[in-house]
C-alpha cells in the first residue's frame, strides 16, 4: 500500500469515526429540535480540533514508518488519481451545497413549527449542519475514489 493510499485511507477512517460521532451526538438533537446552539458549536469546534490532531498524528506515523514514500513527489499516476477524485468529489460538493442553498426557504419556513423555541437559531443550524454534511460527504468520496483508483490501478 502506498504512502498517499495510507493518507486516504486515514481520511476516511478519520471522518467516519469523529464526524460520525458528532453526527449521532447532533442530528437527533437537532431532529428533536432539543439541540442548543452553544452545545453544536462546541461540538463542532471539539470534533474539528480533533480531527486535525488524529490526522496530523497518523500521517506523522505513516512517515516515519515510510520516510522515502513520505518525501517523494507524487507520480503523474498519483496525480492522476488525485485530480480524478478532486474532480468527482468537487462535483458531489456542489450539487450537495446547491441542493441546501435550494432548501434553505423550506428550512427557514418550517423552522417555526419544528423549533418554537427560536426558529432563526435553529434553521441556521440545519443548514450550516447540511453543508458540514456536503462537505463530509465530498471528502468521504474523494478518499473513496482515490483508494478505489490505487487498488484498481487505473
Amino acid at each position: 500500500m502506498s504512502y498517499r493510499e495510507k493518507i486516504a485511507w486515514i481520511s476516511i477512517v478519520t471522518i467516519l469515526t469523529i464526524w460520525g460521532y458528532y453526527c449521532v451526538r447532533a442530528l437527533p438533537a437537532l431532529a428533536a429540535g432539543t439541540g442548543d446552539v452553544g452545545d453544536f458549536v462546541g461540538l463542532f469546534i471539539g470534533c474539528t480540533i480533533l480531527s486535525v490532531v488524529v490526522q496530523v498524528a497518523l500521517t506523522v506515523v505513516a512517515a516515519l514508518m515510510h520516510p522515502d514514500d513520505a518525501e517523494a513527489r507524487a507520480d503523474e499516476r498519483e496525480a492522476m488519481y488525485d485530480l480524478r477524485s478532486s474532480r468527482i468529489a468537487y462535483l458531489i460538493l456542489s450539487t450537495l451545497v446547491a441542493t441546501a442553498a435550494l432548501a434553505s426557504p423550506v428550512v427557514v419556513a418550517a423552522s417555526p413549527t419544528l423549533f418554537p423555541a427560536d426558529p432563526l437559531a435553529s434553521a441556521v443550524l440545519v443548514m450550516g449542519n447540511l453543508i458540514l454534511l456536503s462537505l463530509i460527504a465530498a471528502e468521504l468520496v474523494r478518499a473513496a475514489v482515490q483508494i478505489g483508483h490505487y487498488r484498481r490501478g487505473a
